[in-house]
């Protein structure tokens, strides 16, 4: 049986021809848009390798700016020396004078011309005995006992004080007109003797010729030293419980002997002898022309 016509031809309810003509509006608007879209894609694409070549060179000019301030930074660290621990920073005394730091050992017996016996205090012989060994190792291998100096020579040498600021180190004289310096160890060696002898004359009743205000600055000049050092290397009891803390053990050290005989040299060293009766104030006088070196005296011992 053949369709009816009605079935072929009925129209779509759901279709109007102002949606037909709506949906005609609608296909040109997409193609504009679409050719905006086009038009903006390939103005950017236009911009892109501008873009992207100032972002590079932005990006190389800041990490050359990073390593120029980093290299500037690695270059005055590097320039600038180390001063190691302990040695002149101002170059009076050459930083080489001192160097290099080894182990040394410090002997208990008299392979250490410094050393003193833990039994030195109980006779009042062996402490005068010893004063005057140590008074020998630093008024006459080394120079004068308020600071172990060395000669001037007119030489200029700076220093910073308490606040920071550096300013030029004037020179002095002690007993003679000879301007010196001081140098710190061998003060802090002259501190040990005036220690040793004022505790030990008192200790037996016996006037000491040093006030208790210098014996207080030595004793203070000695915790400074001990302070700056900070010394952090372990220590213990390795000889047993009868023994003392430290005993046995090496230590990491500055050439204190390398540095005596710097200061040793005719051009800059300085002996000088005690003038004044045993019991009484030293009086120091400057052994003039320069000696040569010698030997401990043995009655020292």
């Amino acid at each position: 049986m053949a369709p009816s016509t009605k079935t072929l031809y009925e129209a779509l309810n759901s279709t109007t021809r102002d949606e037909i003509t709506d949906d005609d509006n609608d296909s040109g608007d997409r193609c504009c848009c679409d050719c905006g879209c086009q038009n903006r894609r390939r103005a950017l694409e236009r911009r892109l390798p501008a873009s992207t070549i100032l972002f590079f060179v932005l990006a190389v000019c800041t990490i050359a700016a990073c390593a120029f301030a980093l290299g500037v930074k690695s270059y005055l660290r590097i320039s600038q020396p180390v001063i190691p621990l302990g040695a002149d920073p101002w170059g009076l005394v050459p930083q080489g004078v001192g160097q290099p730091a080894s182990w040394r050992s410090f002997y208990n017996d008299s392979r250490d011309p410094y050393w003193m016996d833990e039994d030195t205090f109980d006779n009042l012989d062996v402490i005068r005995r010893v004063v005057r060994r140590l008074k020998w190792l630093q008024n006459y291998l080394l120079s004068k006992w308020a600071a172990t100096n060395i000669r001037a020579n007119g030489q200029k040498t700076r220093y910073r004080d308490w606040g920071g600021r550096e300013n030029v180190l004037p020179s002095y004289h002690g007993s003679t007109p000879t301007e010196v310096f001081g140098i710190r160890s061998f003060h802090q060696i002259h501190c040990i003797i005036v220690m040793v002898e004022d505790y030990g004359l008192r200790l037996h009743g016996e006037p000491s010729q040093w006030t208790p205000g210098h014996v207080m600055h030595c004793i203070n000049t000695m915790r400074q030293l001990t302070q700056c050092m900070a010394d952090a290397t372990p220590i213990s009891l390795v000889h047993g419980a009868e023994k003392h803390l430290g005993d046995g053990q090496q230590m990491w050290c500055r050439d204190f002997d390398g540095l005596r005989r710097w200061a040793n040299a005719p051009e800059r060293g300085l002996r000088y002898a005690i003038i004044s009766p045993p019991g009484a104030k030293d009086v120091y006088d400057e052994i003039w022309p320069y000696p040569g070196d010698s030997g401990l005296p043995a009655n020292l011992w």
